[in-house]
């Protein structure tokens, strides 16, 4: 019995600075995440996340490595508790809701160039004026790409892979089907 715990004990160290030895390790194999505290509280970014422009983040929402960022003129809006795994880029005006969770390698671009007659090839068309909107409780798989001026409703699933260039209905699942995307309700 008194083995045992003279074992237990000869692991524990002796000193504050020993202590603190330790525990300096554990910090590094810590996902890298930022602490910052923000206008709605506490939220988590990446270090090596780019963020250009006017970004809001919601309380406690998460924001994961190389995740890119440019707000347009109206700027990036996260919700609460939402998350932004890697690899993610995030252009122009997007509203992203509450319980959002967009898996790694998605692209959303909101905005384009005008073309057709009359407007000069390269650079010269602008872009014009679109956001999209991303209601609350929505799931976004892996690689999914949402382009244009769209709405994705209340409790959508996106399925990996997807472009997406309509809006969708709340509670419907995207997924590929055999030569088109299927819309389908969820409940």
């Amino acid at each position: 019995m008194d083995e045992a715990r003279i074992e237990l004990t000869s692991h524990q160290p002796k000193s504050l600075w020993k202590t603190l030895g330790r525990l300096l390790p554990m910090c590094f194999l810590l996902p890298f995440q930022l602490l910052r505290h923000g206008r709605n509280g506490l939220y988590f970014r990446h270090p090596s996340s780019t963020v250009n422009g006017r970004v809001s983040f919601g309380r406690f929402c998460e924001v994961g490595a190389h995740v890119f960022m440019n707000a347009g003129p109206d700027g990036i809006r996260i919700g609460r508790f939402s998350q932004i795994n890697p690899l993610t880029s995030i252009v122009g005006n997007v509203h992203i809701g509450d319980r959002v969770l967009i898996a790694p390698s998605c692209s959303l671009a909101a905005g384009g160039h005008r073309f057709g007659k009359g407007i000069q090839p390269r650079f010269s068309g602008g872009s014009a004026p679109q956001s999209i909107h991303i209601e609350d409780d929505v799931w976004l798989g892996a690689s999914v790409v949402v382009v244009g001026n769209i709405t994705i409703g209340h409790g959508s699933v996106i399925a990996a892979g997807v472009t997406l260039d309509r809006d969708v209905p709340p509670h419907t699942l995207v997924r590929r089907g055999t030569q088109a995307f299927v819309f389908e309700p969820l409940r």
